[in-house]
C-alpha cells in the first residue's frame, strides 16, 4: 500500500510539472467541450475497447479448458476496471478477474493467473508490432532507434520463451526433489504453468487471434487520442503524428512507475509529439483528455460491483486463503 502512495505521488507530482511548463492546458482541456459530438465518437472509442479485452480474455481461458460464459466475462472485464480506475491499491484489477475467475471454477489458480499473463503479454507484443509499423513515418533520427529497442524486446521475449520451453520440465522434475509438501508444491505449480503454456502453444490460431484483437484496441485508443486532438483545436500534429506519439506514449504508459501510468503518458505522448511536430502546443492535453474519458468508462463497472459484491469478497477471500497457502509453502522451502 505504501509503494501505490509513493507512486501516487510521483504520478500527481508529474502532471503538476506537466501543467507549470505547459504541456497541459485545462483552457485547452476544456476546448473539449464545445464539441460534444467528437467527444461521444471519442468515448465510444474507448467503450469498444472493453468488449474487446473481455472476447480476448474470454478466448484465453477456453484455450485452457474454463468454459465461461462471454458476458460473464464481459462484467468481470468491467469489474475489474473499476478497481484499476478507482481502488487501485487495493486488490488491482488483474487479482479480481483471477479472484473471480477462481471462486467460480473453484480450481485451477495457476492457470487462471496464466491466462491473465498471457493476457497482458498479448496486449504487449501488438504494441511492439505497432511500434514496427510506425518506424518507416517516424524522423530519420528516431528510426533506428525505436526499431533497435522493438527488435530487442522481441529478441529478448523470444529467448525466454525458449529457455521456459526447453528448460521447463527439468526445472519441475528438479522442484520434485525438494522435501515433503513443499517439493510437490512447487513442481505441481510449475508443470501447471508449462501445460498451460503448451496448451497454447498448440493453438497459434487462438494466440494470434489474441494479438490480432490487442491491435484493434490499441488502434481504437489512438483514434479516441485523435478526435480528442482534434476537439480541442491541437492542429500541430499530423495523424501519423498520432499514430506514432500513441503508440510510444502507450508503451510507457504501461510502465508501472505510477498507478495507470498516470503522468507517464501524458509526459511521452507530450514529448513524442512535439519532437514530430515542434513545440508549441499542450499535446498532453489531449492523453490526459484521454485518461479523463477513460475514468468514465471506469465508472460503468460499478454496476456489476454492485451486483456481485457478496461474491467479490467471497472470491478474494477464497484468493487469500490460496495465497497464503502457497507463501506458508515457500516459506517452508526458505
Amino acid at each position: 500500500m505504501l509503494s501505490f502512495w509513493g507512486k501516487l505521488l510521483v504520478g500527481i507530482a508529474g502532471l503538476f510539472l506537466l501543467f507549470r511548463y505547459g504541456a497541459i492546458d485545462l483552457n485547452v482541456l476544456m476546448q473539449a467541450a464545445t464539441r460534444p459530438d467528437l467527444l461521444a465518437v471519442a468515448f465510444v472509442c474507448l467503450l469498444v475497447t472493453v468488449p474487446l479485452a473481455a472476447v480476448r480474455w474470454w478466448m484465453l481461458l477456453r484455450g485452457l479448458a474454463f468454459e465461461l460464459g462471454f458476458r460473464w466475462s464481459v462484467n468481470t472485464t468491467l469489474v475489474s476496471l473499476f478497481f484499476h480506475t478507482f481502488l487501485p491499491g487495493a486488490y488491482g484489477g488483474d487479482i479480481v478477474r483471477i479472484a473471480i475467475a477462481y471462486r467460480l471454477v473453484g480450481s485451477g489458480l495457476n492457470r487462471l493467473t496464466f491466462s491473465v499473463l498471457i493476457d497482458r503479454l498479448t496486449g504487449l507484443i501488438a504494441l511492439l508490432m505497432l511500434s514496427f509499423a510506425v518506424v518507416p513515418i517516424l524522423p530519420k533520427a528516431y528510426a533506428e532507434w525505436v526499431g533497435g529497442v522493438a527488435i530487442a524486446a522481441l529478441v529478448v521475449g523470444a529467448i525466454g520463451l525458449t529457455i521456459l520451453i526447453t528448460a521447463g520440465q527439468k526445472v519441475a522434475s528438479l522442484l520434485a526433489r525438494l522435501p515433503g509438501a513443499v517439493g510437490r508444491t512447487l513442481s505441481l505449480i510449475c508443470r501447471e504453468v508449462l501445460a498451460a503454456l503448451y496448451a497454447y502453444l498448440s493453438r497459434p490460431a487462438l494466440l494470434l487471434a489474441a494479438v490480432l484483437i490487442s491491435v484493434v484496441q490499441y488502434a481504437f485508443v489512438i483514434a479516441a487520442l485523435f478526435v480528442l486532438g482534434t476537439a480541442m483545436k491541437i492542429e500541430g500534429l499530423s495523424i501519423s503524428g498520432y499514430i506514432v506519439a500513441g503508440t510510444w506514449s502507450l508503451v510507457a504508459n504501461a510502465v508501472p512507475l505510477t498507478p495507470g501510468g498516470l503522468g507517464v503518458g501524458e509526459a511521452a505522448f507530450g514529448q513524442l509529439a512535439s519532437l514530430l511536430a515542434g513545440g508549441g502546443e499542450s499535446y498532453s492535453t489531449a492523453f490526459l483528455a484521454m485518461r479523463v474519458l477513460s475514468i468514465g468508462i471506469g465508472v460503468i463497472g460499478v454496476l456489476p460491483w454492485l451486483l456481485s459484491r457478496t461474491d467479490l469478497k467471497s472470491a478474494v477471500a477464497a484468493l487469500r486463503r490460496s495465497d497464503a497457502g502457497n507463501r506458508q509453502v515457500q516459506a517452508a522451502a526458505e
